[in-house]
């Protein structure tokens, strides 16, 4: 039984556990969260672990057509978060 209960553990840790982050774009910028959190990217090169920053910046966009494929890791929802103020 402690098994069962070390995995669903694992489990909510890995996959439900809220990303809280700011997401800024020019002089934008909002509170997020991302749906489901962002898993930490593990090099191919040198097999080191990175973490995903809690800022996001939009650095520029792409006209779909000058994509062929877009590579894409993954895809999540982005909820605004409301301010308090």
């Amino acid at each position: 039984m402690q098994g069962l209960y070390s995995a669903v553990a694992k489990l909510c840790t890995k996959d439900f556990t809220p990303y809280k982050g700011t997401l800024t774009c020019g002089l934008l910028k909002s509170d997020i969260t991302l749906c489901p959190p962002p898993q930490p990217y593990i090099s191919r090169a040198d097999e080191k672990r990175h973490e995903i920053s809690n800022s996001i910046e939009i650095l520029g966009f792409i006209d779909v057509v000058d994509l062929s494929n877009p590579p894409a890791h993954s895809r999540h929802l982005v909820l605004p978060i409301k301010s308090s103020g």
